[in-house]
């Protein structure tokens, strides 16, 4: 992926390069390193830790949340993701937990093929209620949020604040 990223920019590369006489990035420093991951600690310095951790995404595998700890605070994003044992043990005590969520309001059909596979890899309202309930984050924010047939950001706190009563904000 990356190698393909300098072809797909090469024209904004170009437009900012010397090439064309004009001060800006050279060839030699749009170069893009990048290194397959694995589960565990991904990059530390200082106070600052940066652990990956495995999420159930189905479509692409290996699929990874993260959780930051700096100076004694943490947050943890879910990454996208079905209900995934590893969010509920990587954001217990967070101080902050960025989950995704996909939302149906309420009489839609969950059983539309297309929003069923939609579903399938993502968590609902109520499960990310399950995981904050487990977890016990400081502070959960919904982000990467699937609306389906009409559904709102009323649908996505109703859902959350009839299983969970933390604190949560819906992005």
């Amino acid at each position: 992926m990356a190698e393909h990223i300098h072809a797909a920019f090469s024209a904004d590369f170009d437009a900012r390069s010397t090439v064309r006489g004009m001060q800006g990035i050279a060839d030699e420093d749009a170069d893009i390193e990048g290194e397959d991951m694995e589960e565990g600690v991904v990059y530390e310095q200082g106070d600052l830790r940066v652990t990956a951790f495995l999420v159930d995404h189905v479509v692409i595998e290996p699929a990874f949340g993260f959780r930051v700890d700096y100076e004694g605070r943490s947050i943890v994003l879910s990454g996208d993701t079905r209900y995934n044992e590893n969010v509920v043990s990587y954001a217990a005590g967070a101080d902050l937990l960025i989950h995704e969520t996909a939302v149906l309001p309420p009489g839609a059909d969950p059983e539309n093929p297309s929003i069923k596979r939609i579903l399938s890899v993502h968590t609902s309202p109520e499960e990310v209620a399950e995981i904050c309930t487990r977890a016990q984050p400081r502070l959960t924010v919904y982000s990467h949020i699937h609306y389906f047939e009409g559904a709102t950001d009323d649908h996505i706190a109703s859902a959350t604040s009839a299983a969970y009563d933390g604190a949560f904000v819906v992005g």
